[in-house]
């Protein structure tokens, strides 16, 4: 199959940017190329798109290692003849995967300045994990909040139990992130304690033989608590880890509970809170700003996002 137009490849490129609420926020032409600006919470990166005698070729230009590999990550296999090859070495992944005993591990909220940070974890045996796949469990991203909640419910409804959801609301997430900051940590460490937390419930009552984490931070953060609790199932930290459907759920689930404590958090107020890090969220914070408090606005958003720094 031919390769096709840098123009469809950077596409493609703003379509899964997007589904990773991974906004393009300037465009400009650059030599044999074109520059965009892209943000998502706190995190900005240049990505220049060249295309040339050696077809496209993506140049990313940030400062953190982790904002980049996610960006390459999410950058791969853009051509359709390599998102075959992808396709068939992940459908080999996803059955030898499939056709164990899996803990799936994912989150939600930890790009959005208001709301909830929610961490998840799910365990499948080998037909849970094909049933769900049935229902049209995939990652949360490329579902609506309609369905995100109905396959959420209907889990939660057959297999409570093999669920375990975190839910950080923002008064306790900016308490917890504080004291973390105060011994040199940072969102990741937090993230890392709570789906350990999460994966230990699991283990200590389900028989998994492989436990899988859609990759955040350094693997080796992950890696030293495991070493340190001498678990010896198999951890697998993986980028876009929602091609699993153990991660997938969990995504779901993870999903689901932001929704729904986002939703009951503007309820309080009488207001909806707009997801994300866009113009629309510091619209909304100029005018909630101006009939509530502080301690409000730290009832309601992850107070050390830059977004708060005019309300401090």
């Amino acid at each position: 199959m031919p390769n096709e137009s840098p123009d469809v490849l950077r596409q493609k490129l703003a379509q899964r940017l997007k589904q990773y609420d991974i906004i393009i926020t300037n465009k400009k032409t650059i030599p044999y190329g074109i520059q965009w600006k892209v943000v998502r919470a706190e995190k900005t990166a240049i990505l220049n798109t060249y295309h040339g005698k050696k077809g496209f070729r993506l140049v990313i230009q940030t400062k953190d290692p982790e904002w980049k590999e996610e960006l390459e990550a999410l950058a791969t296999n853009l051509n359709s003849s390599g998102a075959e090859v992808k396709k068939t070495k992940a459908a080999t992944e996803d059955r030898k995967v499939i056709d164990t005993y899996v803990i799936g591990c994912d989150e939600s909220g930890k790009g959005d300045v208001l709301g909830p940070l929610v961490v998840a974890a799910v365990y499948l045996t080998k037909d849970q994990a094909r049933e769900v796949v049935s229902w049209g469990v995939r990652d949360s991203k490329e579902l609506t909040d309609l369905q995100i909640t109905k396959l959420a419910q209907r889990f939660l409804d057959q297999y409570e139990d093999q669920a375990e959801v975190t839910i950080l609301v923002p008064q306790l997430y900016n308490e917890k992130y504080a004291a973390y900051q105060k011994n040199g940590k940072n969102l990741n460490d937090l993230l890392t304690d709570l789906h350990f937390a999460n994966m230990k419930k699991l283990l200590q009552c389900f028989p998994a033989e492989q436990i899988i984490l859609d990759r955040f931070a350094r693997e080796e953060l992950m890696q030293k608590k495991w070493a340190t609790a001498q678990i010896t199932v198999p951890l697998l930290q993986t980028p876009r880890g929602e091609r699993y459907p153990a991660v997938a759920m969990a995504s779901i689930l993870a999903r689901a509970a932001f929704v729904d404590t986002l939703a009951e958090l503007g309820r309080k107020y009488y207001t909806t809170l707009p997801k994300g890090a866009s113009f629309m969220v510091r619209q909304f914070l100029a005018s909630f700003a101006q009939k509530h408090a502080q301690k409000d606005l730290q009832m309601i958003g992850k107070w050390h996002f830059s977004t708060f720094d005019r309300y401090r």
